[in-house]
């Protein structure tokens, strides 16, 4: 019966095509021929008469069979070959993207614009499930990754690209504008000195804003100047620099009337500074001349015939503003004057701020000589009223 069924097969149609046919889908074909084979009756010269598969395999008619299937696969594609496609990864399908390629673009361009403005990044890792998030803090401004990433190189870059609009908006670092090496401008010094030198009873006048994300801004007004210089829009990490700014923009405008040097320093004048001892003749007569005297030393001739003691006067400035000084006057250990006489303020030179000191303590000692009676034109001579004007 299987002998039969065999030869029913492979002279099925009398044409290679249907062996074939019958090879490239063995099961379904086998089982519906055998099931014929079972109700039909082959004629003995119509099969193959067949006795083992050696026999069958070399008969003239199966070699021609099998010669033309063999050039028909070549022609179509063998199905070994074409499995042999599937298992090497051949597809027609799109394929799947793993990863996202990047580049260190905007790593790159953050450590510049950072350095520029004298800031450091401070990137943070973090491990996972299925890969790496991460964080960078920027002048105290916090970017945390949104996504995870397979690698830290990509958690870097995306966290660059995020803070870099950040960064860009803070104003850059004047350092690398600096006159001299390690030495940076005091521009809120100089305007301070130039005010105290021009128009001491006025001043500068800021005005600080608050940005978002913790950043800062500032005007300056100056009394010679209708409208602020700065700006309440541009961005500073903290408030000196905003400050520092304004004052700056302010200078440039005062040194470009010509009023200050080129480098901010004040234009000296060539006449007799306020306060200092000069000696003036007045005619023949027998003393050979007038000298006008101080306030400072109005005093201490005062002191010494009210019996207190010359006064020590105690000067400060500050190391943003040297050339502005505070003064206060002390009669140390004298219980009548316990606290400082005379003090003052932000006043330009050291001799200026002494002076400016003396008259407030030569107030407190001509109500003291009144009080106790002293003459004051017998301590300072026929030049007392004189020195009284200094």
């Amino acid at each position: 019966m299987a002998t039969a069924g065999l030869a029913s097969i492979i002279a099925s149609n009398g044409s290679h095509e249907s062996f074939h046919s019958t090879y490239s889908n063995p099961k379904p074909n086998l089982d519906a021929q055998v099931a014929a084979a079972d109700h039909t009756t082959v004629p003995e010269d119509a099969a193959l008469q067949l006795h083992d598969v050696e026999t069958f395999l070399n008969e003239p008619e199966t070699i021609a069979l099998l010669a033309t299937a063999g050039s028909s696969n070549q022609r179509t594609g063998s199905p070994g070959k074409q499995r042999a496609s599937v298992g090497s990864g051949s597809s027609s399908a799109e394929p799947i993207v793993i990863g996202t390629s990047r580049t260190s673009h905007h790593v790159s361009l953050l450590y510049h614009e950072c350095q520029q403005r004298g800031l450091s990044p401070d990137f943070e890792f973090e491990g996972v499930q299925n890969g790496f998030q991460g964080s960078v803090t920027i002048n105290g401004q916090i970017f945390s990754s949104d996504q995870q990433w397979p690698n830290k190189k990509e958690v870097k870059e995306s966290l660059s690209e995020k803070a870099l609009p950040f960064v860009k908006a803070l104003a850059l670092d004047r350092q690398d504008k600096k006159p001299s090496a390690g030495v940076q401008e005091n521009w809120i010094g100089k305007l301070l000195e130039f005010h105290n030198a021009t128009s001491p009873s006025q001043g500068a006048v800021y005005t600080e804003y608050a940005l978002p994300g913790t950043l800062f801004a500032c005007t300056c007004q100056i009394p010679s100047h209708p409208t602020p210089f700065g700006s309440s829009h541009t961005a500073f990490p903290n408030k000196k620099a905003a400050r520092a700014n304004a004052a700056q923009e302010a200078m440039q405008h005062i040194i470009s009337q010509g009023l200050t040097h080129s480098d901010g320093s004040l234009k000296t004048k060539k006449k007799a500074k306020v306060g200092t001892a000069i000696a003036i003749n007045v005619g023949d007569n027998a003393s050979g001349g007038l000298k006008i005297m101080t306030s400072s030393q109005k005093v201490n001739d005062l002191s010494l015939a009210l019996g207190l003691g010359t006064p020590f006067y105690q000067l400060e400035s500050k190391p943003e503003a040297p050339s502005i000084f505070n003064c206060a006057a002390h009669y140390v250990g004298n219980p009548l004057f316990p606290k400082p006489l005379g003090e003052v303020r932000n006043v330009y030179g050291r001799k200026n701020a002494k002076e400016d000191c003396a008259r407030g303590v030569l107030e407190v000692l001509n109500d003291l000589a009144k009080k106790r009676g002293v003459d004051l034109d017998e301590v300072f001579g026929n030049h007392g009223d004189i020195a009284m004007q200094m």
